[in-house]
């Protein structure tokens, strides 16, 4: 596991695949990460990225947002999002039914 910048995140690199019911803040503390405060658009954002097992993802809260989950994004050029999803799943120790949702809540994708 190897921490990386939130730039990664604010670059646009990056594209949301699930929502975790854990507060950011528990699972960046999990995985030993120190979170990254900035902005997205018009809000605060909270984000920790890193790479496990070679994918790079980011796991962050919007502020003002109404989910109180952790919202996870892969690199966009990611193939196997339900692969993806699993490993920081097995990383934090956590199962399937953590996840709330799987896509993208904002494009109105999620499932």
């Amino acid at each position: 596991m190897w921490q990386t910048s939130m730039w990664w995140y604010v670059a646009g690199l990056l594209r949301e695949v699930a929502c975790l019911a854990p507060p950011s803040e528990a699972l960046a503390h999990r995985l030993r990460l120190s979170i990254e405060h900035g902005w997205e658009e018009l809000s605060e954002v909270d984000v920790a990225v890193v790479q496990i097992r070679g994918i790079h993802f980011a796991l962050y809260r919007l502020n003002t947002s109404l989910l109180k989950g952790t919202i996870v994004c892969v690199l966009q050029d990611t193939e196997d999002d339900e692969a993806a999803i699993n490993t920081p799943l097995t990383a934090l120790g956590i199962g399937p039914d953590a996840v709330t949702y799987r896509g993208n809540v904002r494009s109105g994708e999620a499932q």
